[in-house]
C-alpha cells in the first residue's frame, strides 16, 4: 500500500513537472512573438497600402493625417511629418508608403532627402 502511494505521488509529480514545463514553454513562446510595436500605426499602414492602387489621393491623406479633403494636412507634403512616436522601422515604411502615395497621385517631390534615407535604412536592414 505504501508503494502504491509512492507511485502515486511519484506519477503526479512527473505530471507537475510536465505542466510546469509546458507552461515555461508557452510563455517564452508568446514573449518572444510579442509585436511590440504600435498596433494602431501598423494598421495604418496597412489600410493605406489597400488604398494605394485605387485611390492613392487618400492614401496619401490617411498618411499625411488628414482625415478628408477638407481638413488641414498634419504634415505638408514636401517634409516629413513628425512621427516620434513611431520606431524607426514604422516611420521607414511610413515615408515609403507616403512617397509611393504622392507619386501614384501625381504630387511633386520638392526633395529627396527623406528618400534618400529611407533607401539607406532599407540597403541596411531589408525589407
Amino acid at each position: 500500500m505504501l508503494q502504491n502511494k509512492t507511485a502515486a505521488h511519484r506519477s503526479l509529480y512527473n505530471i507537475y513537472v510536465s505542466l510546469v514545463a509546458l507552461l515555461s514553454a508557452a510563455t517564452v513562446f508568446l514573449l518572444s512573438s510579442c509585436d511590440r510595436d504600435d498596433p494602431p500605426v501598423d494598421a495604418l499602414h496597412r489600410t493605406a497600402e489597400s488604398l494605394m492602387a485605387t485611390r492613392p489621393d487618400s492614401a496619401l491623406q490617411l498618411l499625411q493625417g488628414q482625415a478628408s479633403p477638407s481638413e488641414p494636412p498634419a504634415c505638408e507634403s514636401s517634409k516629413p511629418c513628425d512621427l516620434p512616436a513611431m520606431s524607426r522601422r514604422q516611420r521607414m515604411r511610413h515615408e515609403l508608403l507616403r512617397a509611393r502615395a504622392m507619386n501614384k497621385a501625381y504630387v511633386d517631390f520638392t526633395t529627396d532627402s527623406v528618400m534618400k534615407e529611407v533607401a539607406a535604412y532599407y540597403d541596411r536592414h531589408g525589407t
